[in-house]
Parts: C-alpha cells; structure tokens; sequence
C-alpha cells in the first residue's frame, strides 16, 4: 500500500496579530497580520482581510489582502 503524505495548512485567523517569522515545508493561509518574513516551501495565501508587512517566500502565492515588501515565489503568483 502506498504512503499518502498528509497536507498541513497553518491558518492564521482575522483577529490574530504575529510579529516574527514563520519558517516551514506547509502551507499557510493568512486572513490577520503579520509582521515579519514568510519562509515556507508550501504555498501563501493571502486574504482580504490579511496583512503581511515583510518579505514572502514560497512555493504558490494568491494574495487578495495587502503586502508591503517582497514577494519571491518560486512556482505561480496569483493576485
């Protein structure tokens, strides 16, 4: 029987503010503010509601809230 790779998604909710650095392999979701850079090899998103004020690296990136700093993706970048 074949191994199935289980998918995390960190979320990271409307009223919740983080001031650090998020380093990891999963995916996050982001809909409150974050402060800090984005260093992840699964993919950004990015909602109305969120906030990012640092830099993003990732693999898939679809942001539909605001980003104030640079964004490096190394797959798809969907605004």
């Amino acid at each position: 029987m074949a191994k199935v790779e289980e998918q995390y998604i960190t979320q990271i909710s409307s009223n919740i503010t983080i001031k650090g650095d998020i380093i990891g392999e999963s995916s996050v979701r982001v809909a409150g503010k974050v402060i800090g850079t984005i260093d992840i090899s699964g993919d950004l998103i990015v909602e109305k509601t969120g906030l990012i004020e640092g830099e993003i690296k990732s693999g898939n990136t679809t942001i539909a809230g605001r980003i104030n700093g640079n964004i490096e993706c190394l797959e798809k970048l969907t605004l």
